[in-house]
């Protein structure tokens, strides 16, 4: 079998074997990521105490660092024109590494160009890699999830890898009653639904945690809307997490109030109505809600509104990044197990605009040791 890598650097795709007939030497494969360890000694003590997983609860990783070796078989006449192209396309850039062997998955990082060795007939060129430690889903949450090139010895579908949907209507009156469901109407989906009022009146919703409120929400008639962070799961509610009751009615006279979810194979919508004001949001989620495996995350704003990670514990970095109708991600950010790592180190995340309001949506991208 002929091996070849693909790299893209500032959106231009360029196969090694294709477009410049680089050869490999051996089946290319990544080095494995060093773990990150940190150990304390104790003097006049047996062994060390392993604080490598202290802040985290889970090991964290350095880059990948490595090299690939290809033979580019032309007449001598052509290297210097054929490495000085390699070496403007690659040498020092950014890029994205696809390897032809695994091409649902790819590794972002810093490539640098070697000259091995030029004999007669052959010049042999080494390309140098720093890659982080994780390679990421080709596929993000937000495409349709395919069947045709779906691998199903080594494909990985990310969250929501099941189609489910839940519907129910009530009819609403002035004095408060529960919405209540029971596991077998809504099933084991985790589900954001819409709301829609139909009639001449608003409907309020009052989402309470025992006796005490924790919102109140009014729907217009009308119209379909959503509330943040309030979930449906085998017949509980959940209000950011926490399970609550919610109630319905109207100020006066009747409604109907339509209750409708679904969930896609790649959950597409689940995080894509976050509600943005001049108070800063926290962007706070769990491992149930975003899945185990680290998470690329990329931001997509209607408005305008800024990102800002901090990290915890002493010397704290902030990275902040502005959006304006449009995506974008925070470098060193991502999420693993509901939290967010920002330079591999634990981080809170906010979003906030600096008047008016916006709509924040965010769109993960699995990724894999």
């Amino acid at each position: 079998m002929v091996h070849s890598i693909t790299f893209v650097a500032d959106g231009v795709s360029i196969n090694s074997l294709r477009d410049w007939g680089l050869a490999l030497t051996t089946q290319p494969t990544f080095q494995t990521p060093p773990t990150k360890t940190k150990y304390l000694d104790l003097p006049g003590g047996n062994g060390v105490i392993d604080l490598t997983t202290a802040i985290t609860g889970y090991p964290v990783y350095g880059d990948r660092t490595g090299s690939f070796t290809f033979v580019a078989p032309v007449p001598q006449a052509q290297w210097q024109p054929l490495l000085s192209e390699i070496a403007e396309a690659l040498h020092g850039q950014a890029v994205r590494i696809i390897l032809d062997d695994e091409p649902d998955w790819y590794y972002e990082g810093r490539v640098a160009l070697d000259i091995d060795a030029c004999e007669r007939q052959y010049a042999t060129v080494v390309i140098n890699y720093d890659v982080g430690p994780y390679k990421w889903a080709q596929q993000a949450t937000n495409e349709p999830w395919l069947w045709d090139p779906f691998s199903f010895e080594t494909g990985v579908i990310g969250n929501g890898v099941f189609e489910a949907s839940f519907s129910a209507s009530a009819s609403v009156t002035d004095t408060a009653a529960e919405l209540a469901y029971t596991a077998q109407q809504t099933g084991d989906a985790f589900f954001f639904p819409s709301f829609t009022v139909t009639g001449d009146n608003d409907v309020t919703l009052e989402i309470k945690a025992g006796d005490e409120v924790r919102a109140t929400v009014t729907l217009a008639h009308g119209e379909t809307a959503s509330v943040p962070r309030l979930a449906l799961t085998e017949g509980r509610w959940l209000y950011k997490l926490e399970p609550v009751q919610v109630f319905a009615y109207t100020a006066s006279g009747t409604a109907t109030l339509a209750v409708a979810a679904s969930v896609s194979y790649q959950g597409a919508d689940v995080f894509s109505h976050i509600e943005v004001g001049t108070t800063a949001v926290p962007l706070a989620f769990s491992a149930m809600e975003t899945g185990q495996a680290p998470q690329q995350v990329e931001f997509a704003a209607t408005g305008t509104l800024t990102i800002t990670a901090t990290t915890t514990g002493a010397s704290a970095i902030t990275v902040t990044q502005t959006i304006t109708n449009g995506t974008a991600t925070v470098d060193g950010l991502v999420m693993y197990k509901g939290g967010w790592l920002l330079n591999g180190r634990p981080a809170t995340v906010s979003a906030a605009t600096s008047s008016g309001t916006a709509t924040l949506g965010l769109v993960f991208r699995q990724g894999r040791l």
